[in-house]
């Protein structure tokens, strides 16, 4: 009774351990979703919050928003990314399991910002974005801030690399949708990059356009205002409004300290440095040069050299040619270090493969489909060919198959009634052999009793000669039971042809008086021995079975015999 309640407390154990697993996954995904809401608003929280969960005891699924949250708010906090790694699994999982949701959208995007923040511009950021846009274009309802960031981050790589009118086609869509999300920060950078786009083109008045809506959506915020004094001081120099240029740089060094995004301080510096240079206040373009100089965080950068040629060019004109000749051997050492990666046309042709690779898909699925057609209709007729000769083989073989069924049939019956005979037959022995046991087990019973009346009269002599009487019986009955009881009738009537050599004589005798279902009294009169021994030995078979299980070949019969 122990052993069959054991496993179903063991499964009932299982199921409330992954219950409750499955129930605590269930809370960490509501948890995460909260968080999700909240991280454009607070991203600085939700990254403290994310810091506290060990990500290794979450499930895959878990693990993988766990992933994309924490980059997400990693990117809006301005954090400095220096591997992909974390969003990378991220990518992977949702590839495998939630293909073209929104976090697989999510995910590819961020893919491609995190590796444009790492400073990479080639083809490995165009192809997470390009991904993710075939599948954000395929979404039933496209959520307006996942086109935005998409769209933008399409343009602004598009952009980095040269492809401008490309660049502003991207822009355009990130533009709708942030009208969409009614996001205004979203539409201020979208105009700004279009500035730039312009600005690029040498189309300065579009690019004024786009810089006086830009001054309509000025809110006072200190990165906003930052950015926008930086077009000014740069369409200003460009229209030859130099003081009004160099205003807007010393505006804008005032406003440094207070910008969450890092900024590059030697952009500002050498700005700031050039402009003062413009208008021939050469001591103070010094000063500013010399700071950009002391502000480069990147010595690889391939645009450095200009730093020190415009510090170089200004000693010169001050008539200090040593510190002129020193700063230009800097420059030319700073332009051999330099990587230039020239991947502008290479986007640009990427995408006319990928677009071109897209047609010749489409083509080669059109002549598939033909071929596959073709190869369809062969088999149809292969196939009417091949009903028509089974049918007819079909007609033969339903002859054949019924006469065979008839001859199985009778060998069926034949069989049936042999078993039955042979199972009557083993039944008669079986009740004869029951017989015999409980005969002799009685005879055996009183016997013993007698010799103990004996002794109980005071007669050992007469109780000794009885005792060795009784034990002449014993070994009489040991040679019949085995005589009576062969292996090939224990396998008869237990059904058990493997492991026999692991069971006694005694075994095998108490097994088959077992299963003939003899008196608990009568059996210990045949073997011998008390009651209470009885229930030893069988404790101790039913345990040396149980420790053989996998040597038995029916192993429940021998089992059920102890019930």
């Amino acid at each position: 009774m122990r052993q069959s309640i054991f496993p179903v407390f063991v499964l009932c154990i299982v199921f409330l351990f992954v219950a409750c697993h499955k129930q605590e996954n269930e809370r960490m995904l509501a948890r995460l979703t909260r968080w999700d809401v909240l991280l454009d608003e607070n991203p600085d929280a939700i990254i403290d919050s994310l810091e506290l969960i060990n990500a290794k005891e979450l499930d895959a699924r878990n693990r993988a928003y766990y992933g994309l949250l924490k980059t997400i708010a990693q990117d809006k906090t301005y954090a400095d990314f220096t591997s992909d790694s974390l969003i990378a699994n991220t990518v992977r999982y949702y590839d495998h399991h939630e293909t073209g949701s929104e976090n697989h959208i999510r995910s590819l995007v961020y893919r491609g910002i995190v590796l444009t923040r790492m400073g990479i511009t080639d083809s490995t950021v165009y192809v997470p974005l390009i991904r993710a846009k075939e599948l954000f274009d395929q979404s039933k309802d496209p959520n307006p801030s996942i086109g935005y960031l998409l769209y933008y981050y399409l343009g602004n790589l598009h952009y980095k690399n040269g492809n401008h009118e490309l660049a502003k086609k991207y822009y355009y869509r990130a533009l709708d949708y942030a009208r969409k999300e009614n996001s205004p920060r979203h539409i201020f950078d979208v105009y700004s990059e279009l500035f730039w786009d312009e600005m690029a083109q040498d189309r300065y008045e579009i690019g004024k356009l786009y810089l006086d809506t830009l001054l309509n959506l000025k809110k006072h915020v200190p990165d906003i205002d930052f950015n926008i004094l930086n077009m000014q001081s740069v369409y200003y120099d460009i229209q030859g409004e130099h003081e009004k240029a160099l205003q807007c740089e010393k505006d804008m060094v005032g406003l440094l300290p207070f910008q969450k995004e890092k900024v590059d301080n030697f952009r500002t510096y050498y700005s700031l440095s050039d402009r003062y240079k413009s208008v021939n206040k050469l001591d103070s373009a010094m000063y500013y040069g010399l700071q950009a100089i002391a502000s480069i965080s990147d010595s690889g950068y391939h645009l450095n050299y200009l730093l020190y040629k415009n510090v170089a060019d200004i000693a010169a004109e001050q008539g200090n040619y040593k510190l002129a000749d020193s700063l230009r051997q800097k420059m030319f050492e700073a332009y051999e270090h330099s990587v230039d990666e020239q991947t502008n046309t290479k986007i640009l042709e990427l995408e006319k493969r990928y677009d071109l690779a897209k047609a010749e898909n489409k083509a080669l699925k059109a002549q598939n489909n033909v071929t596959l057609l073709a190869v369809l209709m062969f088999l149809l007729l292969l196939s009417i060919a091949g009903l028509i000769l089974f049918f007819r083989k079909r007609q033969t073989m339903a002859v054949l198959r019924n006469e065979k069924l008839q001859i199985e049939t009778k060998i069926a019956e034949t069989n049936a009634l042999l078993l039955q005979r042979q199972t009557e037959q083993q039944k008669n022995i079986l009740n004869i052999y029951a017989a015999f046991l409980r005969q002799y087990a009685d005879q055996q019973h009183r016997l013993k009793m007698f010799e103990m009346k004996i002794r109980g009269d005071k007669n050992p002599k007469m109780a000794d000669e009885y005792r060795e009487i009784l034990k002449q019986g014993e070994e009489q009955f040991n040679t019949l039971s085995n005589e009576l009881f062969p292996s090939q009738i224990f396998e008869d009537i237990l059904d058990v042809h493997q492991g026999l050599e692991l069971l006694t004589e005694t075994d095998r005798l108490l097994l088959i008086m077992l299963a003939m279902k003899i008196d608990t009294m009568q059996i210990a009169s045949l073997l011998h021995t008390t009651p209470a021994n009885l229930k030893s030995k069988k404790s101790y078979l039913k345990k040396k079975i149980m420790e053989n299980k996998s040597s038995f070949d029916h192993f429940d019969n021998l089992i059920s015999l102890f019930k």
